[in-house]
């Protein structure tokens, strides 16, 4: 019994070092996979508020230009038909005021919810990204204790069916010769680790 626990120890302590080790370098190299898409995110959200301010000053250019062109034609209008600048002509001028006003704020609206729209889909691509960083130390951590016990009892088995341990499991379920020879051709199915 005092072979197999030693074996087990020494099996097990390998088997913990080395999965706390390997889990502890995979967590942090998918932390730094995450960091880098998170930058990624943030670097697309800016030049997508980039686009979108963009567009609009575009867009504000436009408005005020089919603004300005109308007020010319009303002028030009109003001037060959020798009608001056009052009544009918001042109604339509303010109307074509009032339209660049409504037209600016209505594309104003829509930019700000754009943006909104671009910023909440970047904080939940965000905060999936956060979901899923881990810490390197508590998943060695886990990761070692799992191996430990795992590694016991690879320990317990080789320890107990390697020699001089009594009778070793056959395939036919009976006692065996208690060699290492004595797993060779059974199913991995019917050895049984504890």
């Amino acid at each position: 019994m005092g072979t197999a626990l030693a074996v087990g120890l020494i099996v097990g302590g390998i088997s913990a070092a080395t999965m706390a080790t390997t889990t502890a370098i995979q967590a942090s190299q998918q932390n730094k996979a995450m960091r880098a898409a998170a930058e990624s995110v943030n670097r697309a959200a800016v030049v997508q508020m980039r686009q979108i301010r963009s567009q609009e000053a575009l867009e504000r250019e436009k408005r005020k230009d089919v603004a300005h062109i109308l007020r010319q034609r009303l002028r030009v209008a109003a001037g060959e038909t020798g009608i001056g600048y009052g009544g009918t002509f001042g109604a339509l001028m303010q109307q074509v005021d009032i339209d660049e006003a409504m037209n600016l704020q209505i594309l104003s609206r829509n930019a700000l919810m754009q943006m909104q729209y671009a910023r909440s889909g970047a904080e939940a691509n965000l905060a999936q990204l956060e979901s899923s960083i881990i810490s390197p130390i508590l998943s060695g951590v886990a990761s070692g204790i799992a191996g430990f016990g795992q590694g016991m009892a690879i320990g317990s088995a080789v320890a107990g069916t390697g020699g001089g341990g009594g009778p070793a499991p056959t395939p036919a379920g009976g006692g065996g010769g208690g060699g290492p020879s004595s797993l060779i051709g059974q199913n991995i199915n019917q050895i049984r680790i504890q």
